[in-house]
Order: C-alpha cells, then structure tokens, then sequence
C-alpha cells in the first residue's frame, strides 16, 4: 500500500510540474481547465483498486464453512462425524449463521449444541472477525476470532472462550 502511495505521489509531482510549465505559456484560466478534470480522473483511477483488493478478500470468506477439528491447549480434540456436520456462513451483507453439534453418547444420538445467527466484521488489518448474536440462554454475545487465516479451502483461527487473555483454542473449517 505505502508502495503505491509513493508511486501515485511522484506521478502526480511529475504530471504537476509539466502542467506549470504548460500553464506559464497558455494563460491561468486556460490551464484550470485541463487542471481540474485531470486531477479528477487520477483520483477516480486509483480508489477502484483499494475497493477491489477489499472485495476479493470479502468473497474469499463468504461461503459455507464445514466445521475441522479444534485444539484445546494444545490437544487435539477426536471429532465425530456428528461434530463434522457444524458448519458457519458468511454471507455478503455481513451476516452469519453458525450451527454446532454434539455426539450424545448415552443414547447414541447427535445433538444441535448452538444455533446462532448475528453480524460479523473481519479486519484483515488485525486478522480478526468478531460475531455478534444472541444466545438464548446467556443474551447479547461478542465472539472475537483472532490470527485469522483464510485461503479459498480452508479458514483458521484462534479463540480465547473464557477472555482471559490467552487463546486456549486453535479452531479449522474447510469449504
């Protein structure tokens, strides 16, 4: 980013002493002419890409994710094929909908554990999302996901449940 910033400035440094030069031939009037449209373009040109660079990064997310495994401290925790069939989805509008399951073993049967749907925000500056919903039991819940890393297959991140600082889950989803 600092790299076409600085590009974009010595463009501009160039296009401007080559206007002065033209300007101090043709009168002032004359030369705000060509000055101001110019201008207009070059600013139109370069923030369409900064918009494009975000949308990919968005539609790279926006999808259904098919819940991995988990690591707790450092463990890896056995799934079931009853956990395999949690999944999130991040859809375009910055909503989401997550569902988490269970395996009951006393009666062999696979359990919906959480139902949530909310708003999400992802930073790719700091490489977090954070979900907003209400639970039904506990209400209003902020749920933020650290050391974001997404590729079009799979999507990772780490968790700290009881807010003590420290990150006690590893989490993976693939598509």
């Amino acid at each position: 980013m600092l790299l076409r910033l600085c590009f974009f400035i010595s463009i501009i440094s160039r296009f401007s002493n080559n206007l002065l030069c033209l300007c101090k031939l043709f009168e002032m009037k004359k030369c705000m002419y060509l000055l101001i449209p110019s201008l207009f373009l070059i600013f139109i040109s370069c923030s369409k890409s900064s918009t494009e660079t975000t949308d990919v990064i968005t539609n790279s997310l926006v999808a259904k994710w098919k819940y991995n495994g988990i690591k707790t401290n450092g463990i890896v925790s056995q799934i079931t094929t009853c956990d395999k069939n949690g999944y999130v989805v991040f859809n375009t509008n910055g909503t989401f909908e997550r569902k988490d399951y269970y395996f009951r073993e006393n009666n062999n049967t696979c359990v919906l554990e959480g139902d949530e749907k909310g708003t999400y925000t992802y930073s790719s500056s700091t490489n977090k999302i954070v979900l907003k919903f209400t639970d039904p039991y506990d209400g209003a819940q902020v749920e933020t996901w650290n050391n974001v890393k997404f590729t079009n297959s799979s999507l990772d991140f780490t968790w700290d449940e009881n807010n003590d600082g420290k990150d006690e889950h590893a989490v993976s989803y693939i598509k």
